[in-house]
């Protein structure tokens, strides 16, 4: 359910001026197909197969999972990654603080490489 145009990422206008802000990069994993999300200085990039030591955290899921999370209204345990997580759908590795510490960007960038509407 990734993007197939890597060049995508959706992000509403509030999300990319937040961006400027942040140096950070995440993995997102889909049943073992990994994209990197980069971002610095304001840019935000998603790219395919990246060098795994150079990412904050991996957010981890199947196929499956994410396709229910990409739906306009998915069923509960899948609206959010916070919930996929506690639900057992997903998983989260690496520098927890980063994630928390960044997760309104995470979300919304998470929406934006599986090409879901995020408010």
């Amino acid at each position: 359910m990734l993007n197939q145009d890597l060049t995508l990422l959706r992000l509403d206008p509030a999300t990319v001026r937040r961006a400027q802000f942040l140096d950070l990069q995440f993995a997102v994993i889909s049943s073992g197909r990994q994209r990197i999300v980069t971002v610095a200085q304001g840019v935000v990039t998603v790219t395919g197969e990246g060098d795994h030591k150079t990412h904050a955290f991996t957010i981890n899921a199947e196929e499956s999972a994410w396709a229910e999370f990409s739906k306009q209204m998915p069923r509960p345990g899948y609206h959010d990654i916070i919930a996929m997580v506690e639900s057992g759908h997903a998983t989260v590795e690496g520098e927890m603080l980063l994630f928390f510490r960044n997760l309104f960007f995470v979300k919304a960038a998470l929406a934006g490489v599986f090409g879901k509407e995020w408010t």
